[in-house]
């Protein structure tokens, strides 16, 4: 029971490792891009936390409650680094569940395992 708990284990240590470095790695780097200035300008409506704001904007209005948040705590919307994280953090737990929900419908460990690499791995899903 232990080993095979320790196999689990190892596993999924395996496999975010190199998710969390490459989500992580030069997460700040550069400025923001196009669809992060969207979010960025939105910040400086007034009134932007109102539903009929939310909603008649042109993408979902996740991103913009994130981008939000980060600027209540931060007070700074332009702190790159900042801004990023939780969609870095989302990422990892994306890959995670990922793995999770393969081994649930696999009923096996090393295709699960397999499936959640590449995703994981995915400069798609990276960037």
């Amino acid at each position: 029971m232990f080993i095979k708990k320790a196999k689990s284990f190892a596993l999924i240590l395996l496999l975010l490792l190199p998710t969390v470095y490459l989500r992580f790695k030069n997460l700040g780097y550069s400025e923001f891009l196009n669809d992060e200035i969207a979010y960025m300008t939105f910040l400086k409506d007034e009134g932007f936390y109102t539903y009929e704001n939310l909603i008649n904007r042109r993408k979902g209005p996740i991103p913009y409650l994130v981008n939000g948040a980060v600027f209540l705590i931060t007070k700074n919307p332009y702190n790159e680094l900042a801004q990023r994280v939780p969609f870095a953090i989302a990422g990892i737990a994306g890959v995670y569940f990922y793995y999770k929900f393969l081994k649930n419908i696999l009923k096996k460990e090393w295709p699960a395992f397999l499936g959640a690499l590449f995703i994981g791995l995915n400069g798609f899903f990276i960037a």
